[in-house]
């Protein structure tokens, strides 16, 4: 039996729908291309994870399809910094707890800024690491794209959604940001609670009594 990775547990106790994918790694071929056709998806809809420390804002994380190359110029302007280079396979483990072939942009040691390449959003699902190698997780990138902006870029607002179990049937496959959302679990009040609330004291000691 596969073992669950830490990135698949923190997927699912999230409630993000999630499917698993295994396939028979080569170790002299820990390719992104070979995972896409091990999977069976597209190329451009495979991302791989790659790590990156800037001359100012240290570490960074990003993700692009597997058939793409990291533009290092870019991707420092996305880290707004003057300069990015890749961290050595060596710098890999400490830095995200993952190793080459099975860095997966869930569950790394430290919450890094993390950059997901836009055309994410052009397919309702997108396969990225599950955190091991030759096991992938197929997902959907929309929340995670739309929330993560705010949890990046604008801190000082506060987003607060709210929704009912029908938006989680009508809707299936939705995620958001692991580890950057927190649930609060609301209840309808009764009258005397509502009153309470109200800070009607007279009320409610004349509802409690009667």
């Amino acid at each position: 039996m596969a073992t669950k990775t830490n990135a698949v547990r923190l997927i699912q106790q999230a409630g993000i729908s999630c499917r698993e994918a295994w396939y028979p790694f080569d170790e002299n071929d820990l390719s992104g291309m070979h995972a896409a056709e091990a999977v069976g998806l597209p190329p451009e809809q495979v991302f791989k994870t790659l790590v990156v420390r800037g001359a100012k804002t240290g570490i960074s994380v990003f993700c692009i399809p597997v058939c793409s190359e990291l533009d290092l110029k870019k991707a420092a302007k996305a880290a707004a910094d003057k300069s990015v280079a890749m961290v050595t396979v060596k710098e890999l483990l400490p830095l995200t707890g993952y190793i080459r072939g099975g860095c997966s942009p869930v569950g790394m040691k430290k919450q890094y800024p993390t950059h997901i390449e836009e055309s994410c959003q052009l397919f309702e699902k997108i396969a990225v690491s599950a955190g091991a190698r030759g096991h992938q997780m197929i997902l959907s990138p929309k929340a995670l794209a739309a929330l993560k902006y705010f949890y990046e870029n604008a801190p000082q607002f506060s987003i607060m959604a709210a929704g009912s179990l029908l938006g989680v049937a009508l809707h299936q496959g939705t995620s958001f940001p692991v580890g950057k959302v927190d649930f609060m679990h609301l209840y309808p009040l009764n009258f005397y609670e509502f009153v309470c609330a109200m800070g009607d004291n007279q009320l409610a000691q004349l509802l409690e009594s009667g």
